[in-house]
């Protein structure tokens, strides 16, 4: 079986990556410009920084419905409409107030560190929804070259 041992310049720019992504905008700019470094060098982290990137996208789309949702909701709310109107999960929405959208953003920065620290410990990181679509279609073929889930730590197996 063929292992592929990541160097330690590969394990700073995967760790980078998602250490960029705890200020989300900024996040983006940092992965498409260390996705485009790296793109001839190594798969793997041209990898994690595309994943990065559909992660960071995925948090912004959350965002802004929650914020159109709650907009809709104050404008309704101060121009004295019936809420009836609206979808019930939007009035839990509206009861939710920030709560949400702050253990929302205290999740997704957690979510940040620790693939960070995976990541800079040489582990194989795959998140649920994107990374086997990314590994997939991946040039280079991360899916047949053998990026799998669980690979043990250190190694791509």
């Amino acid at each position: 079986m063929n292992t592929y041992r990541l160097r330690s310049n590969e394990k700073l720019a995967m760790g980078f990556v998602y250490l960029s992504a705890l200020v989300p905008l900024w996040g983006i700019l940092f992965a498409v410009m260390i996705r485009g470094a790296w793109r001839e060098r190594s798969r793997y982290v041209v990898f994690h920084a595309t994943q990065a990137i559909w992660a960071q996208v995925g948090f912004l789309l959350v965002f802004i419905v929650y914020a159109v949702l709650s907009l809709a909701c104050n404008v309704m709310k101060e121009s004295g409409q019936d809420a009836s109107a609206l979808a019930p999960s939007v009035l839990l929405l509206e009861r939710l107030n920030g709560g949400a959208m702050i253990a929302l953003a205290f999740a997704y920065e957690m979510m940040c560190l620790v693939l960070a620290w995976l990541s800079l410990d040489g582990r194989n990181v795959i998140l649920p929804l994107i990374g086997r679509r990314i590994a997939e279609q991946a040039p280079g073929g991360l899916k047949a070259n053998g990026l799998k889930a669980g690979a043990s730590q250190g190694s791509f197996v």
